[in-house]
């Protein structure tokens, strides 16, 4: 009789009731814990009620991030939080941690708890008013991090990146594509120059979009997700939500009004501004890139939520011609 092959784990998904005893007893709630799985993709998102409170605990894929880059992002949501930003804070262990390890069977995965956030993602009902609040609050955490000082240095390194992922695009897109051979072209580009500029940047949140940006009914602004956190452009981070709304199809008004509420209250320099479009194809390539590195893990269906490769293509053109790519 032939033997059953063995097939090695790439990402599991960790019982709820498992974790949540797990977190009974990392962290003092005061009161038994129900833990019930949320949400799954590049990492898991469950629901904790414990006390009469919601939480929100995330457990990171294996290898997403180190342990000091966990370290950092705690203590940069930490820091604007004290300042009060409304985000999702994590919460401290019995033994002053803000993260715990737990190993999974393809190895060790943190575990994080943050309290809940209230209200929905923007992204269903946001206007161009609230668009313009969260540009001017994104230009307040800007200047607000030069005086953050992280536990450890964490630098977002889209080269670097975009480099490592590059058998896996070319891998997803075809290699002897058409479009393989083009973001080939553009990634090179645009490593040499994001190396050579000197543009302001600092601490940023990594990924702010209208899905990361929870709106409550009073009109608070909550940010979740900092896991892509790090030292970068402030400029360039802009562009993440530009990028999201370009791709969704949303029109042009909810980013203006974006830009517009961030220079309120930070305007960009000459050279800032000139390398808007620049940053938009350096998001785009970074998106791509991210996706065909964990395509075995969220699936085909993550690429644009319908298998649109195509849809790529098409909107890298514009912003490619306008920067000086193409």
């Amino acid at each position: 009789m032939n033997a059953v092959p063995k097939i090695p784990i790439t990402h599991s998904i960790l019982r709820a009731d498992a974790l949540g005893d797990v977190i009974a007893g990392a962290y003092d709630l005061g009161g038994p814990v129900h833990c019930e799985l949320l949400a799954r993709g590049v990492n898991e998102v469950y629901l904790v009620r414990a006390g009469g409170l919601r939480y929100a605990a995330r457990v990171l894929r294996r290898n997403f991030r180190t342990r000091d880059q966990v370290r950092y992002e705690m203590a940069l949501i930490r820091f604007h939080a004290a300042r009060g930003l409304a985000a999702a804070v994590p919460l401290v262990t019995r033994d002053g941690e803000t993260f715990v390890p737990v190993t999974a069977l393809e190895g060790e995965r943190f575990l994080s708890l943050f309290t809940w956030a209230d209200g929905a993602p923007m992204a269903r009902t946001a206007t161009p008013t609230d668009a313009h609040r969260l540009g001017a609050t994104v230009a307040k955490m800007h200047r607000a991090v030069a005086d953050f000082s992280p536990p450890v240095a964490v630098a977002v390194d889209a080269p670097a990146f975009m480099a490592d992922r590059t058998p896996a695009l070319l891998s997803m897109v075809g290699e002897g594509s058409e479009a393989g051979r083009l973001y080939v072209d553009l990634m090179d580009k645009c490593a040499a120059r994001l190396r050579a500029l000197d543009l302001p940047r600092g601490a940023c949140h990594g990924d702010i979009h209208t899905h990361n940006v929870f709106l409550a009914g009073d009109g608070t602004l909550t940010f979740i997700d900092w896991d892509n956190c790090g030292d970068d452009f402030f400029a360039k981070e802009l562009l993440h939500f530009v990028w999201r709304n370009d791709y969704l199809g949303r029109g042009r008004d909810l980013s203006q009004a974006f830009l517009a509420g961030y220079e309120a209250e930070r305007p960009f320099s000459a050279d800032e501004r000139a390398h808007l479009p620049f940053f938009l194809v350096v998001r785009h390539l970074v998106i791509l890139c991210g996706i065909a590195g964990m395509i075995n893990i969220v699936g085909r269906s993550a690429i644009g939520y319908a298998h649109q490769l195509s849809r790529f293509h098409e909107l890298i053109q514009a912003p490619a011609r306008e920067a000086g790519l193409l």
